[in-house]
Protein backbone atom coordinates (compact mmCIF):
# COMPACT_ATOMS: atom_id res chain seq x y z
CA UNK A 1 0.00 0.00 0.00
CA UNK A 2 0.81 3.57 -1.03
CA UNK A 3 1.63 5.47 2.65
CA UNK A 4 0.88 8.75 1.06
CA UNK A 5 -2.88 7.28 -0.24
CA UNK A 6 -3.26 5.50 2.99
CA UNK A 7 -2.77 9.22 4.99
CA UNK A 8 -4.83 10.92 2.47
CA UNK A 9 -7.53 8.61 2.97
CA UNK A 10 -7.14 9.17 7.05
CA UNK A 11 -7.35 12.92 5.92
CA UNK A 12 -10.79 12.66 3.85
CA UNK A 13 -12.25 10.40 6.58
CA UNK A 14 -11.17 13.16 9.43
CA UNK A 15 -13.16 15.93 6.92
CA UNK A 16 -16.16 13.81 6.38
CA UNK A 17 -16.36 13.68 10.74
CA UNK A 18 -16.02 17.30 10.60
CA UNK A 19 -18.49 17.85 7.54
CA UNK A 20 -21.63 15.48 10.04
CA UNK A 21 -20.95 17.21 13.80
CA UNK A 22 -23.68 19.25 14.19
CA UNK A 23 -20.62 21.96 15.00
CA UNK A 24 -19.86 22.46 11.62
CA UNK A 25 -22.43 24.95 10.97
CA UNK A 26 -21.57 27.51 14.07
CA UNK A 27 -17.72 27.88 12.42
CA UNK A 28 -17.53 31.00 10.18
CA UNK A 29 -18.05 30.90 6.81
CA UNK A 30 -14.88 31.15 5.58
CA UNK A 31 -13.65 28.51 7.50
CA UNK A 32 -16.07 26.21 6.34
CA UNK A 33 -15.34 26.98 2.46
CA UNK A 34 -11.81 26.04 3.46
CA UNK A 35 -12.53 22.88 4.56
CA UNK A 36 -15.05 22.15 1.37
CA UNK A 37 -12.24 23.27 -0.71
CA UNK A 38 -9.27 20.80 0.98
CA UNK A 39 -12.00 18.05 0.49
CA UNK A 40 -12.58 18.71 -2.47
CA UNK A 41 -8.57 19.13 -3.67
CA UNK A 42 -7.53 15.58 -1.30
CA UNK A 43 -10.80 14.20 -3.20
CA UNK A 44 -9.55 14.84 -6.94
CA UNK A 45 -5.93 13.74 -5.34
CA UNK A 46 -7.30 10.23 -4.81
CA UNK A 47 -9.02 10.04 -7.21
CA UNK A 48 -5.63 10.77 -9.42
CA UNK A 49 -3.79 8.06 -7.44
CA UNK A 50 -6.60 5.38 -7.98
CA UNK A 51 -6.44 6.06 -11.91
CA UNK A 52 -2.28 5.74 -12.17
CA UNK A 53 -2.84 2.45 -10.24
CA UNK A 54 -5.71 1.28 -11.75
CA UNK A 55 -6.30 2.31 -15.59
CA UNK A 56 -9.61 2.04 -16.91
CA UNK A 57 -10.45 -1.31 -17.75
CA UNK A 58 -8.12 -3.06 -15.41
CA UNK A 59 -9.82 -3.51 -13.01
CA UNK A 60 -6.82 -3.36 -10.56
CA UNK A 61 -5.38 -7.07 -12.28
CA UNK A 62 -2.04 -7.05 -13.11
CA UNK A 63 -0.87 -6.54 -17.08
CA UNK A 64 0.03 -9.85 -18.74
CA UNK A 65 3.70 -10.23 -19.64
Amino acid sequence: MNWTYFYLCRALDFLAVVFVQEDFTTLPVQVREDIIGAYGELTQIRDSINRSENPPGSAGLPTPP
